[in-house]
């Protein structure tokens, strides 16, 4: 029996291969989803009688470099070309594209890049209605989340399919434990779960767009004097000398093929993030010198060889051994002019790139390896700090730094124009969310996500924007509706943001409204810029706290039932509260609201003028409606002095409030020398309150004893 079900898997996973037929889309969702059912019955079970299939594997291989059915099983554990099943090209034929010549060396087959003449990207783009419908409030389910690297364990989670429904994408490393099929297979299994429900997904494996291994000997490769960083990152010395990752050669980084023959079958040898053999590419002049990117070194992608070398290996990996992804995840797409005006290879003698950044050849190679993807029906993702410089060259756009609650206003403008360039230019963008605390619990820092899914709604478009919530520690992977169903709950955007106030930005939907205020003082929006903003209906607020975010679903009903709709979108007060003490508006009471509560206590005009977005009220730390000189002690003890409490026949203190601070200088420099105006302005206090030595008098003697007195608090 399990023989017979090994050989219906692996029929079904072949029928994959027919997805680039429209007629075969639905085929194909039913192929997958039985072919999903057998793998998740049956991994890594194997039929002892027959020596075995292994229930759940990947289709019999077809050889790296050889066309299904061509007979060629592909190039030997060696690396070189196999003698026994290599089919001879046909005389003048060097069995490559016109595009490119072979490379000098190289006598392996290439797979060349076949464009179907009835292929068609609308299930990547367009996921049928009944595919993303039901669950829960009825609603159709818009795409929101996206993840990186872990998480492979949700095939085995009974809410899979919840995640399955707003996945927008999601890749991984290419196997990296030596003698691991298992982690191959579970992640094929997981594919063909996601395909499944969601054929919209984009379904990466995770290679380096430019960089190599490190060479085994620091001298085999002529290393920069710094590398990339603003001049100051230096290779092979000091604190970075642990990026220096030397690694030989594994010549199976064609495929990870004929797993249970290999000690070591990885495609790039150990370590992670698919790395290029450095001395492979070496060996063919394929290599940039003195021109790393974190202390790697960089391949030549200029070189229309090197183009390709690797547009033909991903094309292989998509199309021959991870048959249920549909993308390549490019680490490293940073072989660009930075924002700092350093690239890889700047100021180094011996690098083609020592005057002129390298971006024109950069881009062209990213096209070049797009368009052989997308010629098999994948997509290229791209790590970047750039969303919008490469949303022309890749279909994904993966923003790794996200917004943050400490970006300046100028910094979270950028991003959002960032962001919305990159979608106007056809890619869809991914930015992965950093909590300014350790995450535990995804909403463990409640106001720093909520800033960013608010900065997130400004610019999301449906199917085009995600974020990366980053549950990477298995005790809090759960799935949150309140944050992962918050576009669906929102509804359709009823226009892009706008920016009703220097620094705030708002944007309304058919079911609720978005509000961030990105200054470092509080902001209060005038009725008439409250009005104009359309907010009145939805209940938003006149006011935010600095650096927060007002998300408002308008109705909740449709919302899941297990999601806490109400009480997190709902029940905005019109005016934030004032936090005392915080009389800078940055919604933290510490030492820097020493300058705001010095000002609103001793000159309010000046007070007023330089926190015009501040409350004075924040001052009045005792609540008795008024701002005295017995607030700024209160806030200095619960500041500086930990909470301890006044006292009130304290030498020294000459404003008579129970501490010694910087407001009884004043007072102490008055009774020094005018005594009786400083009794008639503090009748409750004593004069011998500035007699700090003792001795009866008050003189030039108790100023340098008072002095050091403030010095010690």
């Amino acid at each position: 029996m399990l023989s017979d079900q090994s050989h219906v898997a692996a029929a079904l996973c072949r029928a994959r291969r027919s997805f680039h037929s429209i007629a075969n889309r639905r085929a194909l969702s039913l192929a997958a989803a039985c072919c999903a059912m057998l793998l998740v019955f049956g991994a890594f079970r194997t039929e002892a009688q027959d020596g075995g299939a292994t229930l759940g594997a990947a289709p019999p291989p077809t050889a790296p470099g050889a066309l299904p059915g061509s007979g060629d099983d592909g190039p030997s554990e060696d690396g070189g070309p196999d003698d026994a099943g290599a089919s001879p090209a046909p005389a003048g034929d060097d069995g490559m594209s016109d595009e490119a010549p072979p490379p000098t060396g190289y006598n392996g087959p290439f797979v060349p890049i076949v464009q179907p003449a009835d292929w068609s990207d609308d299930w990547l783009t367009d996921p049928p209605e009944d595919v993303l419908a039901g669950g829960g409030s009825g609603l159709r389910r818009r795409p929101f989340i996206a993840f990186s690297f872990a998480s492979a364990d949700l095939y085995q989670r009974a809410d899979r399919n919840r995640f399955y429904e707003v996945l927008v994408l999601h890749y991984n490393t290419a196997p990296t434990s030596a003698a691991s099929p298992g982690y191959f297979q579970f992640w094929e299994t997981y594919r063909a779960q996601v395909r499944a429900v969601n054929p919209s997904a984009a379904l990466g494996v995770y290679f380096s767009a430019i960089t190599t291994q490190s060479p085994t000997e620091p001298q085999h490769y002529p290393y920069p004097s710094t590398d990339y960083s603003n001049g100051q990152f230096v290779c092979l010395h000091g604190t970075n000398a642990n990026l220096y990752d030397p690694r030989p050669d594994n010549f199976g980084y064609y495929s990870p093929r004929n797993l249970a023959d290999r000690a070591d079958w990885q495609p790039w040898g150990p370590g992670l993030f698919g790395r290029w053999p450095f001395y492979e590419f070496q060996s063919r002049g394929w290599m940039l010198r003195q021109t790393t990117y974190l202390c790697r070194p960089v391949i030549d992608v200029a070189n229309p060889q090197v183009r390709h070398f690797v547009a033909q290996a991903l094309v292989r990996a998509l199309t021959l051994d991870y048959p249920y992804a549909n993308a390549i995840a490019f680490d490293n797409a940073a072989l660009l002019r930075s924002t700092f005006d350093h690239w890889p290879g700047k100021g180094q003698p011996l690098s083609r790139y020592a005057v002129n950044p390298p971006d024109a050849d950069f881009k062209a190679y990213l096209d070049h390896v797009r368009a052989a993807l997308n010629a098999v029906g994948g997509k290229l993702i791209v790590n970047t700090g750039q969303a919008a410089a490469l949303a022309p060259h890749a279909d994904y756009v993966f923003y790794e730094h996200s917004f943050k609650r400490r970006q300046t206003t100028a910094e979270f403008r950028w991003l959002l124009n960032d962001a919305a360039t990159a979608m106007a230019l056809g890619a869809r963008v991914i930015h992965r969310y950093h909590s300014e605390d350790v995450i535990g619990r995804l909403d463990a820092n409640l106001p720093d996500l909520m800033y960013f899914l608010g900065a997130a709604m400004l610019v999301y478009e449906d199917g085009r924007f995600g974020f990366d919530p980053m549950l990477w520690n298995p005790a809090y992977f759960a799935f949150y509706p309140e944050y992962f169903l918050l576009p669906t709950w929102l509804g359709d955007p009823l226009g892009p943001y706008s920016e009703p106030q220097a620094g705030v930005f708002s944007r309304r939907f058919a079911n609720g409204v978005v509000l961030v205020n990105s200054n470092e003082r509080r902001a209060v929006l005038t009725a008439a810029e409250h009005a104009a903003a359309g907010l009145g209906a939805y209940g938003a607020p006149l006011s935010l706290s600095a650096k927060s975010a007002a998300v408002v679903v308008s109705d909740c009903s449709a919302a899941s039932a297990d999601g806490d709709c109400a009480g997190r979108y709902q029940g905005w007060p019109l005016h934030a509260a004032i936090t005392r003490g915080d009389c800078n508006c940055d919604s933290a009471v510490n030492s820097g609201d020493h300058t705001a509560i010095v000002l609103a206590v001793t000159k309010p005009y000046l007070y007023d003028e330089q926190f015009p977005y501040c409350d004075r009220l924040s001052a009045d730390m005792d609540g008795d409606g008024v701002v005295t000189s017995n607030d700024y002690a209160l806030f200095h003890s619960q500041v500086f002095r930990g909470g301890v409490p006044r006292d009130p026949n304290l030498i020294g203190d000459m404003d008579c409030d129970g501490y010694i601070t910087n407001l009884d200088i004043n007072p102490f420099t008055l009774a020094l020398v005018d005594p009786a105006t400083y009794l008639m302005l503090h009748p409750e206090c004593q004069l011998e309150r500035a007699d700090l030595d003792g001795d009866g008098t008050i003189r030039l003697f108790d100023l340098d004893l008072f002095v050091d007195l403030l010095i010690a608090q």
